[in-house]
Protein backbone atom coordinates (compact mmCIF):
# COMPACT_ATOMS: atom_id res chain seq x y z
CA UNK A 1 0.00 0.00 0.00
CA UNK A 2 1.55 3.24 -1.28
CA UNK A 3 0.59 6.37 0.97
CA UNK A 4 -1.13 9.16 -0.01
CA UNK A 5 2.11 11.61 -0.69
CA UNK A 6 4.15 9.08 -1.26
CA UNK A 7 6.83 9.61 -4.16
CA UNK A 8 6.33 7.89 -7.52
CA UNK A 9 8.65 5.47 -8.14
CA UNK A 10 12.01 6.94 -10.17
CA UNK A 11 12.35 5.37 -13.61
CA UNK A 12 15.10 3.14 -11.80
CA UNK A 13 12.85 1.17 -9.51
CA UNK A 14 10.30 1.22 -12.55
CA UNK A 15 12.82 -0.73 -14.53
CA UNK A 16 13.60 -2.93 -11.67
CA UNK A 17 9.79 -3.75 -10.96
CA UNK A 18 9.76 -4.90 -14.59
CA UNK A 19 12.69 -6.57 -14.16
CA UNK A 20 11.26 -8.59 -11.48
CA UNK A 21 8.44 -8.98 -12.63
CA UNK A 22 9.97 -11.16 -15.68
CA UNK A 23 11.64 -13.66 -13.24
CA UNK A 24 8.87 -14.73 -11.43
CA UNK A 25 8.19 -18.22 -11.54
CA UNK A 26 4.97 -18.82 -9.49
CA UNK A 27 1.95 -17.09 -10.82
CA UNK A 28 0.49 -14.69 -8.09
CA UNK A 29 -2.03 -12.57 -7.72
CA UNK A 30 -0.81 -8.95 -6.89
CA UNK A 31 -2.83 -6.16 -5.89
CA UNK A 32 -1.38 -2.86 -5.58
CA UNK A 33 -3.22 -0.16 -3.23
CA UNK A 34 -2.27 3.77 -4.29
CA UNK A 35 -4.79 6.46 -3.65
CA UNK A 36 -2.88 8.71 -5.94
CA UNK A 37 -4.56 9.01 -9.28
CA UNK A 38 -1.27 9.62 -11.04
CA UNK A 39 0.06 6.67 -9.41
CA UNK A 40 -2.56 3.95 -10.46
CA UNK A 41 -1.77 5.67 -14.38
CA UNK A 42 1.99 4.93 -13.93
CA UNK A 43 0.87 1.18 -12.80
CA UNK A 44 -1.64 0.88 -15.29
CA UNK A 45 0.54 2.16 -18.24
CA UNK A 46 3.28 -0.46 -16.77
CA UNK A 47 0.98 -3.22 -17.33
CA UNK A 48 -0.01 -1.91 -20.95
CA UNK A 49 3.36 -1.65 -21.85
CA UNK A 50 4.94 -4.75 -20.68
CA UNK A 51 1.80 -6.59 -19.32
CA UNK A 52 3.16 -8.92 -16.31
CA UNK A 53 2.54 -12.57 -16.46
CA UNK A 54 0.36 -12.71 -13.48
CA UNK A 55 -2.84 -11.47 -12.23
CA UNK A 56 -2.55 -7.62 -11.41
CA UNK A 57 -4.74 -4.70 -10.57
CA UNK A 58 -4.40 -1.36 -8.92
CA UNK A 59 -7.07 -0.09 -5.98
CA UNK A 60 -7.31 3.03 -4.56
CA UNK A 61 -8.48 1.56 -0.94
CA UNK A 62 -7.07 -1.32 0.51
CA UNK A 63 -10.55 -2.70 0.97
CA UNK A 64 -11.00 -2.72 -2.67
CA UNK A 65 -7.95 -4.43 -2.98
CA UNK A 66 -8.66 -7.04 -0.33
CA UNK A 67 -12.15 -7.95 -1.72
CA UNK A 68 -10.54 -8.08 -5.07
CA UNK A 69 -8.37 -10.57 -3.23
CA UNK A 70 -11.23 -12.72 -1.55
CA UNK A 71 -13.32 -13.17 -4.66
CA UNK A 72 -10.23 -14.31 -6.54
CA UNK A 73 -8.64 -16.84 -4.36
CA UNK A 74 -12.12 -17.59 -2.23
CA UNK A 75 -9.65 -17.38 0.96
CA UNK A 76 -10.43 -15.24 4.27
CA UNK A 77 -8.10 -12.15 4.02
CA UNK A 78 -7.92 -11.57 7.58
CA UNK A 79 -3.99 -12.17 7.34
CA UNK A 80 -3.68 -9.31 4.86
CA UNK A 81 -5.36 -7.19 7.02
CA UNK A 82 -2.74 -8.30 10.02
CA UNK A 83 0.46 -7.64 7.68
CA UNK A 84 -0.92 -4.70 6.96
CA UNK A 85 -1.44 -3.50 10.33
CA UNK A 86 2.16 -4.84 11.00
CA UNK A 87 4.14 -3.00 8.59
CA UNK A 88 2.52 0.33 9.42
CA UNK A 89 3.23 -0.31 12.94
CA UNK A 90 6.71 -0.90 12.12
CA UNK A 91 6.47 1.76 9.72
CA UNK A 92 5.58 4.36 12.42
CA UNK A 93 1.92 4.86 10.85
Amino acid sequence: ELAEGYPAPSAMWRKRLVEARQKLVSKPLVAIVAPSIAMRAGFALARWVRPPQFEQRVFATFEEAGAWVKEKRGAATKILYRLRQEVAEKAGR
